[in-house]
């Protein structure tokens, strides 16, 4: 049976309770880590005191998943090469703010 890892949205990897007993968490010195709970939720910000578990840190940090983050940073790119393209514009000119 294969085991399902849901990708929360801006949030931990999570693994369901009924599939918890199928999966073993390992560190890299070889020894099990016990997990502390029914469910799995594995830390995918980086910040969780309980790592590899997640601790809900997450959401006080205002976490975004890579993707959000990244189209969130072109977008903050893209206005400002707009703004900047705007304000370098020579007055009269299409674009520039004295233009009417």
């Amino acid at each position: 049976m294969a085991i399902t890892i849901t990708i929360r949205n801006n949030g931990p990897y999570f693994i369901a309770p009924d599939q918890v007993d199928q999966v073993t968490l390992v560190d890299h010195e070889g020894n099990v880590i016990q997990r502390p709970g029914r469910s799995i939720t594995l830390c995918r910000c980086g910040a969780s005191a309980t790592k590899p578990f997640c601790d809900g840190t997450h959401s006080k940090l205002g976490f975004r998943a890579a993707e959000a983050a990244r189209e969130a940073w072109d977008r903050e790119q893209q206005a400002a090469a707009q703004a900047a393209a705007v304000s370098s514009a020579p007055a009269g000119e299409p674009g520039s703010p004295t233009a009417s």
